[in-house]
């Protein structure tokens, strides 16, 4: 089990494991393939889809002409005419990639599968039926930067297959389960809640219809859906909006332990979370720099100690840090 307070905090490349794009390959697929997908759309109000035939070329051709380091986030932050038909572009890649087999395991790089590393880590020494009550007594909690809902779904999967004496907890009231108490905090939001943490019209794996299976089927989208799960999306400029950023600040700085998994270390999102101010109480900083130059890690490891220096943080100066040029499994196999 992991004893010591440790806070995850995931970026893009956390989440590519599990068949989900990274932010490159996400604004690469709104580009390629958006079009298309809006024509799969039903119940979509008259007025809507001549909205959506004049503003979607548009938005693609600004998108594509757009400088290719720029994310999708940042292209919409700085150009608010296009925020909404571009939440609902993220909605809909993000909603197929669970199609494609994301919440199944089909299409999973399963050599960099780091969340089952992760899993056995807390399920040590829980060897008997009903120890499974134990497992809520590990000391981690969760910061993602992912619109997707792949941790939780793969927290509760993985809990209730593991121990199925839980499994009547479950099936009492699934959005009524205590087992599994760690915070996951989305900083920019989420497509909807799973089953398992509220009961919602659109929280079924990959949409409302379990029929739906097939990402390059004929069949229709149902844009009320994805609609409501755009809405739950922030861009950079909300991010103030969201009540639980003073919570993840918190958790950092409670922190004995803070591994960063596939997150880039981009500018916007280290000031969101005052980072690296509130890693001052951690003794162990780790982070995944997988495709980084050397140039690039150590300036993040020296951005992180002049931070300490600047700000009079005396345990940001002292503490390890270790930034390499691993992927998520390798790196929590080596630190963790």
């Amino acid at each position: 089990m992991i004893n010591k307070n440790t806070t995850f905090i995931l970026g893009a490349g956390a989440s590519k494991p599990y068949a989900y794009p990274t932010g490159w390959e996400l604004k690469d697929e709104i580009i390629k393939n958006f079009l298309t997908h809006c024509k799969r759309f039903e119940s979509i109000p008259h007025q809507q889809k001549q909205s959506f035939d004049t503003v979607a070329p548009e938005f693609i051709e600004n998108l594509m002409q757009s400088n290719s380091d720029t994310s999708i986030d940042l292209f919409l932050s700085r150009n608010p005419q296009f925020k909404d038909i571009g939440k609902i572009a993220i909605a809909v890649i993000l909603v197929l990639s669970e199609l494609r087999g994301t919440f199944r395991g089909w299409s999973w790089d399963s050599d960099a599968d780091w969340f089952s590393f992760l899993f056995t880590e807390m399920a040590k020494e829980l060897t008997k039926p009903r120890d499974y009550k134990r497992f809520k007594e590990n000391k981690v909690n969760f910061i993602t930067f992912n619109y997707d809902r792949v941790l939780e779904h793969l927290l509760y999967n993985r809990f209730i297959n593991e121990f199925t004496e839980s499994t009547r907890i479950q099936n009492s009231d699934p959005s009524n389960f205590e087992e599994l108490p760690f915070k996951i905090i989305h900083v920019y939001g989420l497509l909807s809640k799973l089953p398992w943490q509220e009961r919602s019209r659109y929280n079924y794996l990959g949409g409302a219809n379990p029929q739906s299976l097939n990402p390059n089927s004929k069949k229709l989208l149902n844009f009320p859906m994805i609609k409501d799960m755009a809405g739950n999306i922030k861009i950079i400029n909300e991010r103030e909006d969201n009540p639980e950023i003073k919570e993840a600040k918190q958790l950092i700085k409670n922190s004995e332990r803070v591994f960063f998994l596939g997150f880039g270390f981009a500018q916007e999102n280290l000031e969101i979370l005052d980072l690296p101010a509130t890693l001052n109480s951690s003794r162990e900083i780790y982070g995944t720099a997988l495709g980084m130059t050397q140039k690039e890690i150590g300036y993040i490891i020296n951005f992180i100690r002049m931070q300490g220096i600047e700000a009079g943080l005396p345990r940001l100066v002292s503490c390890t840090i270790k930034i390499r040029e691993m992927d998520c499994r390798q790196l929590l196999r080596e630190y963790l």
